[in-house]
């Protein structure tokens, strides 16, 4: 589940954001190339974001976010299962910064969700750079230190 507001507004000079997801699910163990067993894997996420506008306008926007976000990586064993060597559990602790750039291109189209009324989509080019950093940092509560690189077109 991701919140931000303002959601699509360019002439705001602000945006505050918040993000919780959870997943749940089986993976494969592995002794070198081999699968060795099957485990249950939890994940959960939290963060909150900001963003600042580079400048107003009309046709785009253009915004810098700083962001953080806490990671939990739970795994066990799947009673029945052969599971292979089960990891520990892993806390990330992770400091975003990212920028949007995209240009606002809104046609006005019926019938493609509702049926009963109009819908705005925006058919503008974007691109999202970020950069996620859980440094080994007790106060972050982070088991390792990651980079992780991301862009969104």
């Amino acid at each position: 589940m991701n919140l931000d507001r303002p959601f699509f507004a360019s002439i705001a000079r602000s945006a505050l954001g918040f993000r919780g997801s959870y997943d749940e699910g089986r993976v494969n163990t592995y002794v070198g190339d081999d699968i060795s067993g099957v485990i249950n894997n939890r994940t959960r996420e939290l963060g909150v974001n900001t963003g600042f506008a580079f400048g107003i306008a009309t046709d785009r926007t253009r915004r810098l976010r700083l962001g953080l976000l806490h990671r939990r990586e739970e795994y066990e064993a799947i009673p029945g299962e052969v599971s292979g060597l089960v990891p520990e559990t892993r806390q990330l602790g992770f400091v975003q910064v990212g920028a949007e750039w995209e240009n606002l291109d809104f046609v006005k189209e019926k019938r493609i969700q509702k049926f009963s009324h109009d819908e705005d989509y925006n058919l503008g080019w974007g691109i999202f750079p970020s950069v996620a950093w859980s440094p080994h940092f007790k106060p972050l509560d982070s088991t390792e230190s990651q980079i992780v690189p991301k862009i969104t077109m």
